[in-house]
């Protein structure tokens, strides 16, 4: 009896022991549980989506949505720090991101250039200068939107052409320069086009794919404009060339005028036509031949009593329906510059404009 007596005196004693014994684990179990619901609430919560203008003091902080056209290229910092502009239709704000984000989107080619468009998520610090940020926590709250004739970013800095030698191949830069000449591919090629352009008596080329030029609507840069282009580096039969990558990354400088070149007003003997003359502008008269085709366009031959040229008519600049008037044995008369490629003198109208139908054979 008394042995069980002292057992139930001691039966709260052990419930007590067994309490504390076991509230650390509850604790804990509930504690795990309120982080997963809290990280489960923050990533299901609806983030808002806010324009520049609707940007006030309630915002400071607060996590938000943001779309736009990149209006200024994204640039690294001396602290290896990101920062480009964000243009939407009330206003601009600028978007930052730190060493890490800006080393992941760069590896990715995923830097926001100007003309692109981007959604990006990120935290807003909001001042009373109106000098707002819009700073990006991670590369994947940036959803970019390439725009394909946007220029492409470089880290390198503008250089002059005497810069561009065997040394540097590989290198990423920038170039202004004057046209000179311009190579126009013919059929059977590779569809390269060579802009041969001069500043400071040197003279260099750079190097168009015809997707390139295509999508520069077929216009190319007559002799003497004033062009910028960036792009890469290289060799090519022992000679230094700039390819340009991207379409957006070639540039007629706004402003720029052609050189004055010699329009004679009568016509020029096709025979007369010397390699020395190239991207000067003539006008030719003949009867054309039979046409053949080549990737993105035609070439005629055009003859004289003195000789016989190629015409070659893209279809960017020059269209089907154009062309459509053309026929061999036609007479006609053609303004246009002389173009030199592999030795070999051309004729390159850059409109229809450039061609007169005088009369059948």
């Amino acid at each position: 009896m008394k042995s069980m007596e002292n057992s139930s005196a001691y039966r709260p004693w052990v419930r007590a022991l067994l309490r504390l014994r076991f509230f650390p684990i509850a604790a804990w179990v509930f504690g795990v549980a309120g982080l997963v619901l809290f990280g489960w609430f923050t990533v299901h919560q609806d983030i808002p989506r806010i324009q520049v203008a609707e940007i006030t003091s309630e915002f400071d902080r607060v996590t938000v949505r943001m779309s736009g056209k990149v209006v200024q290229t994204a640039r690294f910092t001396d602290s290896g720090q990101l920062g480009f502009a964000l243009s939407d239709d009330t206003g601009e704000i600028k978007v930052v991101g730190g060493r890490m984000q800006a080393e992941a989107l760069a590896s990715a080619n995923r830097l926001p250039r100007y003309g692109d468009r981007v959604d990006v998520t990120g935290c807003l610090s909001v001042t009373g200068h109106q000098d707002h940020l819009l700073c990006l926590q991670s590369s994947d709250d940036l959803v970019l939107h390439r725009n394909p004739l946007a220029p492409s970013y470089w880290t390198g800095s503008p250089v002059a052409l005497c810069d561009l030698t065997p040394s540097e191949c590989g290198r990423c830069v920038s170039i202004t320069g004057v046209v000179k000449t311009v190579e126009i591919p013919v059929s059977g090629s590779k569809g390269i086009y060579r802009i041969f352009i001069e500043d400071g008596g040197v003279e260099r080329t750079v190097v168009l794919s015809e997707e390139m030029v295509q999508s520069l609507d077929g216009r190319l840069p007559p002799p003497g404009k004033l062009i910028r282009a960036q792009g890469r580096i290289e060799m090519n039969q022992q000679e230094v060339q700039l390819r340009v990558m991207n379409a957006g990354d070639f540039r007629i400088v706004k402003g720029s005028n052609p050189i004055k070149t010699r329009k004679p007003s009568a016509l020029q003997p096709i025979g007369d036509l010397r390699v020395n003359q190239q991207g000067e502008v003539f006008t030719v008269g003949g009867i054309l031949g039979e046409p053949r085709s080549i990737r993105g366009g035609v070439i005629y031959p055009l003859m004289d009593e003195s000789g016989e040229i190629p015409v070659v008519l893209w279809d960017k600049q020059i269209s089907g329906e154009e062309r459509a008037v053309l026929d061999a044995g036609l007479r006609i008369r053609i303004t246009a510059p002389l173009v030199v490629y592999k030795g070999s003198l051309e004729l390159v109208p850059a409109d229809a404009g450039g061609l007169i139908i005088e009369s059948a054979l």
